[in-house]
């Protein structure tokens, strides 16, 4: 029972830092998909609600999900949408904004715009 009630007050917790910090701004969000690890990134958090929260696509490019799988391999796909359970997230991150030309090592290739992924993908 105490257990349920410190789980309650963390998630609530959560969700009002999430409502203060990332409400309406781009973010990447980590999150568990079964036994793997997707990564949403370039997202706007336009929803946090009690057990989900709600990306949406940004008026420029759309949601990079990638999926880290087994053996090293990354999965992408592009979405305009995603609804996340709550207790499925791992982490929500201010992104990098890079600089042009970017050379910081933080950089994540898989976060380019649409445009840049379909070209990759078509190679």
């Amino acid at each position: 029972m105490v257990e349920e009630k410190a789980l309650d007050i963390f998630g609530e917790t959560f969700v009002y830092e999430l409502k203060e910090e990332f409400l309406n701004k781009q973010v990447n969000v980590e999150f568990c998909c079964g036994a793997h690890v997707k990564k949403a990134i370039g997202g706007r958090l336009v929803e946090a609600g009690k057990d989900f929260i709600e990306l949406a696509r940004t008026d420029d490019q759309a949601i990079v999900v990638v999926l880290f799988g087994d053996d090293n391999q990354k999965y992408r796909e592009l979405d305009e949408k995603i609804i996340i359970p709550l207790d499925h997230v791992c982490s929500v991150e201010d992104p990098c904004k890079p600089c042009k030309p970017c050379k910081d090592p933080c950089h994540d290739p898989y976060a380019a715009g649409a445009e840049e992924v379909e070209e990759e993908v078509k190679e």
